[in-house]
């Protein structure tokens, strides 16, 4: 294979529940890939999350960046409120 990782790319799962899942759960990711721009990101997020938007803050949502030659940086919280002000700006409830 001769693609490479673009330079920085965000990395997201969700923890799935109910119906055929485990007990406690089964996290997944929620992107086709890596992601490097942060609007589709949103978007990706705000799909997955669309049953209901209130699990975006219950803990079920984790986002990480990936660049190379940095540590992995956990970019949670940031992406839980980006994507809170998306739903608020798009009148989404």
């Amino acid at each position: 294979m001769t693609d490479k990782f673009p330079d920085g790319f965000f990395v997201a799962y969700k923890l799935f529940t109910g119906g055929s899942f485990p007990p406690g759960g089964t996290w997944g990711g929620i992107l086709d890939g890596p992601v490097t721009d942060e609007a589709e990101l949103v978007d990706k997020i705000l799909e997955a999350f669309k049953d209901d938007y209130k699990k975006i803050l219950s803990g079920t949502l984790k986002v990480w960046f990936c660049a190379p030659g940095v540590p992995v940086e956990n970019c949670t919280v940031w992406a839980i409120a980006v994507a809170c002000y998306e739903l608020w700006h798009r009148g989404t409830q």
